[in-house]
């Protein structure tokens, strides 16, 4: 082919441009979401809760903090990356994947210190390479092994991997036989991990199948949206787990509903898809993100308590408690002596009382912490303390 004037058409140096506008293009879309998980990151971070939701930690709180929020904006990277690669723009990419991420419950996990925002990490991973179809399985079972180690909930999702294998399915059932010998050796020991607890019943199965639109948000848009025609890998993917879980266990055991919030980022891709606008939905979903934390921490029973704790106790303080949740706060999170009741005839609490008198220490009685306790006991610990805390 030749211009007018007899000029060859310069292919090569066409190709150099359009490669090279595509390779900047790629690497702002890179910046640009690497910018974005950054701010998602220091956000979360900025705005923890002190208020106690779902498992609670056994190490350095500021660590777990640091991990809930980096674990957080790393979801968001998945999906936001996930939706760039499968060809959408950046506008529907970033729409859907802020939708998914401000869903209240991501945002609750994103804030705790618990493994809630690890949990909502690895149902991002198993989601974003079932959807695309040429993963090999071999990938595919890497993500699911991340994910089920990285929140134990998230096992629950196999069944959805097996579905959506439609040759090779070798692969998801050795990984099953895998996880499911050692889930065998693991559960007599740990049998509450994997169903929420097991100490649901009536009310909480209820309350598992019912109060996932508030946990959701904006997020269940996307799932009602992605619920007409769905695959049945998608169905397994957001049904199979509540089974045993609903059946076992309560809401509060851990955050829940954390797998489902991904699947409401597919949902608005597929709004997308539809030629529907989903501006509107994602600030509806960032409202809806922004008066949960509002409000959980406006709710937190106790707020007043720990208030009173600050102010009150010294960091030499040995202090007496009959509740986990304020042995908890005190130990973990202030670092203080902590000892649970009753307890009269504990050789162990005898003598660190005795070493704290002898160290001039003060020895605190949680009296918050004492209804349902005997009058004996209440009697006892009353008089050991040089300083109550709260009222019976």
């Amino acid at each position: 082919m030749a211009h007018d004037h007899g000029e060859a058409f310069p292919r090569a140096e066409t190709n150099e441009l359009v490669g090279e506008a595509l390779r900047t293009e790629h690497r702002r879309g890179w910046i640009q979401d690497l910018l974005v998980a950054l701010a998602l990151a220091l956000l979360a971070l900025g705005l923890p809760l002190e208020r106690l939701l779902g498992q609670p930690v056994r190490a350095d709180e500021r660590v777990h903090f640091l991990a809930s929020a980096v674990c957080f904006a790393l979801g968001w990277l998945v999906l936001a990356r996930a939706a760039r690669r499968s060809a959408w723009d950046s506008a529907p990419a970033l729409r859907a994947s802020l939708v998914a991420a401000s869903a209240p419950v991501v945002l609750f996990a994103a804030t705790t210190p618990g493994p809630a925002a690890a949990g909502w990490l690895g149902a991002c991973l198993v989601l974003v390479v079932l959807v695309r179809e040429e993963t090999p399985p071999l990938v595919r079972g890497a993500a699911w092994l991340a994910a089920a180690a990285l929140h134990p909930w998230n096992i629950w999702v196999w069944p959805a991997w097996l579905l959506r294998e439609r040759r090779g399915r070798a692969v998801p059932i050795a990984c099953g036989v895998l996880v499911g010998a050692s889930l065998a050796l693991r559960f007599p020991h740990h049998p509450s991990e994997l169903f929420a607890g097991l100490d649901g019943g009536p009310g909480p199965c209820v309350a598992w199948w019912t109060l996932w639109i508030a946990g959701l948000g904006g997020a269940a848009a996307g799932l009602v949206a992605l619920a007409r025609g769905a695959p049945a890998w998608i169905l397994a993917f957001a049904l199979v787990p509540l089974a045993p879980l609903s059946l076992g266990g309560t809401i509060g055991y851990d955050l829940p509903w954390i797998w489902l919030a991904p699947l409401g980022w597919l949902g608005v891709l597929e709004l997308e898809k539809r030629g529907r606008r989903t501006g509107l939905l994602l600030a509806t979903s960032l409202a809806c993100g922004a008066a949960a934390l509002v409000w959980v921490r406006a709710t937190d029973p106790e707020r007043a308590w720990r208030e009173a704790a600050q102010e009150r106790l010294e960091p030499s303080d040995l202090v007496l408690t009959r509740s986990a949740a304020h042995r908890y706060l005190l130990a973990t999170r202030h670092g203080l002596e902590v000892r649970m009741l009753p307890a009269e005839a504990d050789e162990a609490l005898r003598q660190a009382i005795d070493a704290a008198r002898a160290a001039h220490r003060r020895v605190v009685l949680d009296a918050a912490s004492l209804a349902g306790l005997d009058e004996s006991s209440v009697r006892w610990a009353r008089a050991l303390a040089d300083l109550s805390l709260g009222a019976r």
